[in-house]
């Protein structure tokens, strides 16, 4: 049997940048967590949308001030990881911008570590 305690730790660490990143609006925190290629997408309010993720840094990077600076409360967590060879899939759950949000990240391990290849999310 694969030993992936490393993985599911890398893989953690890639979700933290993108979960303080969100929280913290901060772009350079969303390109440190995913791959530069990666597809942004999902459903909100039954509305389907799509994004590159240079488009979905500059979204975060606008939304000022931050929930952070807000004070909000930090509401964001893994429900699920499973890491199957150099794959991962995450689900997450985490509020954002006042809405509840469930999403759904690929990891994929390169040379240089784990990065998320792609996002759907259901608000």
């Amino acid at each position: 049997m694969q030993d992936t305690r490393n993985d599911e730790a890398a893989v953690r660490e890639v979700v933290g940048w993108y979960f303080d990143g969100m929280y913290r609006s901060d772009p350079a925190l969303i390109e440190k967590a995913f791959e530069p290629s990666a597809r942004v997408m999902g459903v909100t309010d039954g509305e389907h949308r799509e994004m590159a993720v240079a488009d979905f840094m500059a979204f975060v990077g606008k939304q000022q001030p931050s929930a952070a600076d807000k004070g909000e409360p930090f509401d964001m967590r893994i429900l699920s990881l499973d890491i199957t060879g150099g794959t991962a899939a995450v689900k997450l759950e985490d509020r954002y911008l006042g809405r509840d949000f469930i999403d759904y990240l690929l990891l994929v391990r390169q040379d240089d570590g784990w990065n998320i290849c792609h996002k759907l999310w259901w608000a």
